[in-house]
C-alpha cells in the first residue's frame, strides 16, 4: 500500500510531467505546424499517455543511489524513473564484472606465488606426481 505522502507526490509528479509535455507539445508542434503531433500526445490519448508514464515510474525504498541516500535514511520512499533503475542495474553489473576480474587477478597472483614455493616432482616407483615445498622440504602426494 502506497502512503498518502507518496500518492500526493506521485500525483504532483504526474501533473508536472503532463504540464511539461503540454509545453513541449506547444513549443515543438504548435509553433512548428508542419510537423504532425505524435499519437500518444494527442488529447484523446491522455489515458494512454498516463498509463505509458506510470509503467515507467517506480517507488524505490532502498536503491543505493547516492542522490536518494538521504531520503532513505529518513525512511522516505523516492519516485524513480525507468532510466534510473537501468542505471542502477548497469552499475551493479559493472561491479560484478570488476569483482570477477579482481578474483581472477588474485587467483593468478596466488598461482604465481605457489609456483615459486611448491615444485612438482615425479615418483618413478609409485608412478605418480608429488609436490615438495621448497622452503620447508615437506612432501605432499596428491591422488586425483
Amino acid at each position: 500500500m502506497i502512503s498518502l505522502r507518496c500518492q500526493l507526490s506521485l500525483t504532483c509528479f504526474v501533473t508536472d510531467l503532463l504540464f511539461f509535455l503540454v509545453v513541449f507539445v506547444w513549443d515543438v508542434f504548435v509553433l512548428n505546424l508542419d510537423q504532425p503531433l505524435p499519437p500518444l500526445l494527442r488529447i484523446e490519448n491522455r489515458k494512454l499517455l498516463v498509463a505509458w508514464f506510470l509503467e515507467r515510474v517506480f517507488i524505490c525504498t532502498g536503491c543505493g543511489l547516492t542522490s536518494h541516500r538521504m531520503a532513505h535514511a529518513q525512511g522516505r520512499s523516492v519516485l524513480m524513473l525507468e532510466y534510473e533503475q537501468e542505471e542502477i542495474r548497469s552499475n551493479l553489473m559493472a561491479k560484478r564484472i570488476q569483482g570477477m576480474y579482481r578474483t581472477k587477478k588474485a587467483r593468478d597472483w596466488l598461482k604465481q606465488l605457489l609456483l615459486k614455493i611448491v615444485k612438482k616432482h615425479w615418483d618413478a616407483d609409485a608412478q605418480m606426481f608429488y609436490y615438495v615445498n621448497e622452503r620447508t622440504g615437506k612432501e605432499c602426494g596428491v591422488v586425483l
